[in-house]
């Protein structure tokens, strides 16, 4: 985001993460691996030099549930989300960036019988406050 002008006071920066995948399976659940991700949290004052000022490494959850055939489908839905707070008390006052920048995500490998992806969604939002 940006750019943008301060007052130049100290700004609450909240960089947040979500990661949604669902998918609808013939058998037994199985899988191997996990979920993880790495988002960091950069900052420029030119929008082409950035600086890592936070970052965020959410370990994801797994839920299942066994499927017994093409018309009776189980499920295994991955998650992953977090967020990270960042204070900036840099005294700029204008042409301030934020942005989030993914570095790494690891999604486990589904050895089920996948009918298909339900669900498939990944969000990421940098949001930054003044007083």
């Amino acid at each position: 985001m940006g750019p943008f002008e301060t007052l130049g006071g100290s700004k609450t920066v909240v960089l947040s993460y979500t990661f949604l995948r669902k998918y609808i399976i013939e058998n037994a659940a199985s899988w191997t691996g996990s979920s993880s991700t790495t988002v960091q949290l950069q900052r420029s004052t030119d929008g082409s030099s950035w600086t890592t000022v936070a970052t965020l490494s959410p370990t994801g959850n797994i839920t299942s549930q066994d499927g017994f055939g093409e018309f009776e489908p189980g499920h295994i839905t991955i998650t992953n989300s977090g967020s990270v707070t960042y204070t900036d008390n840099t005294a700029a006052t204008s042409n301030l960036y934020f942005r989030a920048n993914m570095t790494a995500r690891a999604v486990p490998t589904i050895n089920s019988t996948i009918q298909y992806v339900e669900v498939d969604s990944q969000r990421t939002a940098v949001v930054s406050t003044e007083p």
